[in-house]
Parts: structure tokens; C-alpha cells; sequence
């Protein structure tokens, strides 16, 4: 079972818990999770996909015209690189949202948590020295 937690959360450490609180109140207790990382996604994916078709049609459109002048297509030859600079710009970027799997093997997982990448390791640090068990890691060294 998957969970995606769309609020604001703020994580700590209470006892040997991993504690996620969200603005509304809710509160997400793991006691030793499996997993604890990021996952990593490529935000603008369907972006890129529209501008890569356009310009690929824009393309096929600007060969079917003969006539055209080349001050013209020039003009339309950039545009179509313009679509093409900006689709692969889109494919670059990406978003990580943090991952949690219980032992029990639910995963919730947060999209916006209020600590950065040092501050993660360090609790996952501080909770592993209450719960003798190896570190986790990122999504993506698995």
C-alpha cells in the first residue's frame, strides 16, 4: 500500500521513533523502518514529451512548404530549436520526495518535509545508533 502525503511535514526523532508531523495535525510514527530515502522523478515529463511532438511537427509542417522564404524559415528553424532547448531543459529537471517503508511494508510518501539532505542524515544517523541496524540509503544506489 502506497500513501502520498500532499501537506507540509516536519520530521524528528522521539525515542527510537521516526516522527513525521503534518500541518493539519496528522502524526506518522515508524518505529525501525525498512527504507527511508528519496525518490527521485522527473517533474516536467509530459512537458517535454508536447514540446519534442511539436517541434517534431513543426518540422514536418516547415519541409511541406516550398515557397517560403528563407528569412522566414530561417525564423521558423529557430523557433523549432527554441522547442527542442526547451524540451530537453524540462527533461532535466527533477523533484524528490521522501519515501518511507514501514516494516510492515506500507510506504507513505511525503512530498513536502521541511529538512534538508545533512540534516535527514544526521536524524537517520541518530536513529540508527537507537536501532543498531545499517543506514539507509537513497533510492537511487538501490
Amino acid at each position: 500500500m502506497v500513501e502520498t502525503v500532499e501537506e507540509e511535514a516536519h520530521i524528528s526523532i522521539v525515542g527510537e521513533y521516526l516522527v513525521l508531523s503534518t500541518e493539519s495535525g496528522r502524526v506518522y510514527g515508524f518505529y525501525k523502518p525498512s527504507f527511508v530515502g528519496y525518490r527521485e522523478y522527473r517533474a516536467y515529463l509530459i512537458v517535454t514529451i508536447v514540446l519534442f511532438i511539436l517541434g517534431a511537427l513543426l518540422f514536418i509542417e516547415l519541409q511541406s512548404i516550398p515557397t517560403l522564404r528563407p528569412e522566414d524559415r530561417t525564423s521558423a528553424l529557430y523557433m523549432i530549436a527554441g522547442f527542442f532547448i526547451a524540451g530537453i531543459i524540462a527533461a532535466l529537471i527533477k523533484k524528490k520526495h521522501l519515501m518511507i517503508e514501514s516494516r510492515a511494508g506500507t510506504r507513505i510518501i511525503f512530498k513536502k518535509v521541511d529538512v534538508r539532505d545533512r540534516e535527514l542524515i544526521a536524524l537517520l544517523e541518530k536513529l540508527t545508533v537507537y536501532n543498531h541496524y545499517p543506514t539507509p540509503t537513497s533510492s537511487k544506489e538501490q
